[in-house]
């Protein structure tokens, strides 16, 4: 029996609210792209995609870290739904909860989020830790929303913008346009170079992760490419 949970209308975020406008753009492994107006505005000044020929040795160890946290992550989110933790459509969910008092960036909650806390979070922390080079390893569903990231950038609210927006990444939605690229995509390996909210340039890797033979999201790993 699943839990049911009552929310006034008014504090729903939808997909359609949350996603870019550039939702109907489709994903192509190795794609490169010249920063747009739109990235650009959305704060994204640049972005270029890694086709699979460029890719290094360090990229193919960090494609072998991700590989390895979704095959977990799909194994996890698919064992709770059989175990009737949560339920397929919870974890299908366009809908995300407001956390309340509202935070800077905003952060939200979902059907599903207490549970990867739980069971995610080690999984990601755990593989994580087996390269130094590696600044995140964090699941990520299809609308770009982050429900249990890195220990390291969970820590609680502080209030000041400048600092939790490097210390406190979990429970947001990434819908910029690299975010939006990486959360769709659902094969093979997408590595887009780009310069996040926080002023630096990374690389940010992405494979899909399915749950019960559909599409779920990505897990991402971030990372500074050498040249």
């Amino acid at each position: 029996m699943h839990r049911e949970r009552t929310i006034p209308a008014a504090c729903l975020v939808l997909t359609a609210a949350c996603l870019c406008a550039a939702a109907s753009a489709s994903v192509v492994q190795g794609e490169s792209s010249a920063p747009s107006k739109e990235s650009t505005a959305r704060g994204d000044g640049f972005r270029r995609a890694i086709r699979p020929e460029e890719m290094s040795a360090q990229d193919r160890r960090m494609l072998a870290l991700a590989q390895a946290a979704a095959k977990e992550c799909s194994a996890v989110l698919e064992r709770a739904i059989d175990q009737g933790a949560i339920s397929e459509e919870e974890f299908f969910s366009a809908l995300y909860f407001p956390i309340q008092p509202v935070t800077t960036p905003p952060t939200f909650t979902t059907f599903y989020d207490g549970y990867t806390d739980k069971f995610i979070t080690p999984i990601e922390d755990r593989i994580l830790s087996r390269d130094k080079e590696a600044l995140f390893v964090t699941l990520v569903d299809a609308n770009g929303y982050v429900p249990s990231h890195n220990s390291r950038y969970a820590q609680p609210a502080t209030g000041d913008p400048l600092l939790d927006i490097k210390r406190r990444r979990t429970k947001r939605i990434f819908n910029d346009t690299t975010g939006f690229y990486a959360s769709r995509h659902a094969q093979g390996v997408l590595i887009q170079l780009y310069r996040r909210d926080t002023g630096d340039t990374i690389a940010d890797l992405a494979v899909p992760v399915a749950v019960k033979g559909r599409h779920w999201g990505v897990v991402r790993v971030g990372y500074v490419r050498k040249s």
